[in-house]
């Protein structure tokens, strides 16, 4: 189905006959344009994304979506190595990730994957208070995933209890997980 945005956007390229002064309105306003269909496709992403986006405010979703950032990975790239970087919260669009361990003998062992919609939290471990043990997270095939940065994430947790018990169920799941590894 065609959306509103695309005939606005067809329209615009349609009128390529216009006088000086209106093609500088005209360059205006499809930028405006443009600009209002990114952010609308962007918001329609991330609320299929974030499981508790209709509980959060819309001064809450924008600040969301003006925050999160989009990043593409090729299969086998380390996306976050412990304490060595702490980008945000990863939600995956597509692909897998798997999180894993180095142990005392040098061996990886799994603790995790995560699929298409999962988030990861141990991806922004200097958020979480007395985490001891270095978790490293890679991609096991081409993955798209959103980030959202941690002083966002952080935000959103400190002003939205729906936010804050998701993080809580979530981290007692990927806690689980790991104790079901040893």
């Amino acid at each position: 189905p065609i959306t509103d945005y695309e005939l606005i956007a067809d329209f615009m390229h349609s009128a390529l006959f216009l006088p000086a002064y209106l093609l500088h309105l005209y360059g205006i306003i499809g930028t405006w344009l443009y600009f209002v269909c990114i952010m609308e496709v962007l918001m329609n992403k991330i609320s299929s994304l974030f499981p508790v986006w209709d509980q959060l405010t819309e001064e809450q979703k924008q600040f969301l979506t003006d925050s999160v950032l989009k990043r593409d990975v090729h299969k086998n790239t380390v996306l976050h190595r412990g304490d060595e970087d702490c980008d945000g919260l990863y939600i995956l669009e597509s692909g897998q990730l798997r999180a894993y361990i180095i142990s005392d003998e040098g061996k990886e062992l799994t603790l995790y994957r995560l699929f298409e919609m999962d988030m990861c939290l141990f991806s922004a471990s200097c958020m979480l208070s007395n985490i001891q043990f270095e978790v490293i997270i890679e991609a096991e095939k081409e993955t798209s995933i959103w980030i959202i940065p941690v002083l966002a994430y952080q935000k959103l947790m400190n002003t939205n209890t729906a936010v804050a018990n998701y993080t809580n169920q979530l981290m007692a799941s990927r806690f689980t997980d790991v104790m079901w590894l040893m």
